[in-house]
């Protein structure tokens, strides 16, 4: 009892062939299958869905949810409707961390930039009142941001998020 309709690849060979795609193929006269291994193929992953626990904790989420959800469905089909919701809540949720969570490390690099920058002209001279104002609005952002990070790489205890579900 031996298997041999297989192919073995060392992790070398992946690296210099990363697009590769082996596919078995019918046989008609055998119980064994011809390998046919084809080279530079484009490869479609699926870019599932992963939600993020400190989602719940920021502003526009349950907003997003609930729109999205309360939405109407035109089926009488219990479970394509409850299939068709969570789809438009999957789709609504990406398109919200996008806006809002998309650049938050280049917001976080230039809030701290822009913060030194203004703590030293403070060491030098007197912060008009429009850059004082300026300077608490970046600390209260940065603080904002500080928080999501620590949420998000800080605890490691689940987060359980209740939804309810109206069909």
């Amino acid at each position: 009892m031996t298997k041999i309709d297989h192919m073995f690849a060392s992790t070398e060979w992946l690296e210099i062939f990363p697009r590769t795609d082996l596919q078995a193929l019918a046989s008609l006269g055998s119980d064994h299958c011809p390998l046919f291994l084809q080279g530079d193929v484009v490869l479609d992953f699926y870019r599932g869905f992963r939600f993020e626990a400190h989602w719940a904790h920021m502003p526009g989420f349950t907003e997003t949810v609930q729109e999205a959800w309360n939405r109407a469905v035109n089926t009488q089909d219990d479970i394509l409707r409850i299939h068709i919701k969570l789809i438009r809540t999957t789709k609504a949720l990406k398109n919200w961390r996008r806006k809002s969570l998309g650049g938050y490390k280049i917001t976080w690099a230039i809030l701290n930039i822009t913060l030194a920058n203004l703590e030293r002209a403070q060491e030098s001279r007197i912060l008009t009142p429009e850059e004082l104002e300026f300077k608490k609005y970046l600390k209260t952002k940065a603080l904002g941001i500080a928080a999501i990070q620590k949420v998000k790489h800080g605890s490691k205890e689940l987060v359980y998020v209740e939804a309810v579900i109206r069909l």
